[in-house]
């Protein structure tokens, strides 16, 4: 349960989180080749998209490596942004020939006033 939680987390604030979208995490199987297959979905206004994917024979290492890229993926918007900027929507996507996630430009932050803390803003 801990790695889905690090997993949605990190999917929220690089994908964008509103009323409307969903993310979740699901397992499959296929027991002939002792396969197992994590995906990231995202759902919004009754339509699923497969963000990510990770297969592995044991289950515990495909969530993994899916939560360790996640990660990876967050740490330069964390480093580059600080803390007491919003965002909004999604922060960038996956290149398709790298596999690498990039931010979008321009990017989508802008830092209220007060503290850094203060949620009253959002």
């Amino acid at each position: 349960e801990t790695l889905k939680t690090t997993a949605l987390a990190n999917c929220r604030l690089l994908y964008g989180s509103d009323r409307f979208k969903f993310y979740d995490i699901l397992q499959s199987m296929d027991e002939e080749e002792n396969t197992f297959c994590i995906a990231l979905v995202c759902s919004r206004e009754g339509e699923s998209k497969i963000l990510r994917m990770a297969v592995d024979d044991c289950p515990i290492k495909a969530i993994r490596s899916m939560v360790v890229r996640l990660q990876k993926d967050c740490f330069p918007v964390l480093m580059n942004v600080g803390a007491g900027l919003q965002s909004g929507g999604q922060l960038g996507y996956s290149n398709e020939l790298t596999g690498k996630f990039e931010l979008a430009e321009p990017m989508r932050f802008f830092k209220p006033d007060g503290a850094v803390d203060d949620t009253q803003t959002l």
